[in-house]
């Protein structure tokens, strides 16, 4: 029941472009990648240069202090901002 609650929220509160659909991160890998990068790089500061509509960088902000989100599209950046606070 949990995930099904899980699910709904993030589909129906989310935002997404077609290419975020396609394109983004499945969060238990973004987590995982980001718990990686935080052990082995000993930083605490991340970046995702390529941030479409913000999985990795919300992930990233579990593990980081500081996450610095890089986005060409302005669309997509308010995705990721509007993303981040669900």
């Amino acid at each position: 029941m949990c995930v099904c609650v899980c699910v709904c929220v993030y589909v129906c509160v989310s935002q997404m472009d077609t290419e975020g659909w396609w394109s983004v991160t499945p969060e238990v890998l973004a987590a995982h990648q980001s718990a990686l990068c935080r052990r082995y790089s000993g930083g605490y500061i991340a970046a995702d240069a390529m941030a479409g509509c913000g999985g990795n960088v919300i992930a990233m902000t579990r593990d980081f202090d500081a996450v610095y989100a890089v986005e060409v599209s302005k669309r997509r950046a308010d995705m990721i901002e509007h993303n981040a606070k669900v």
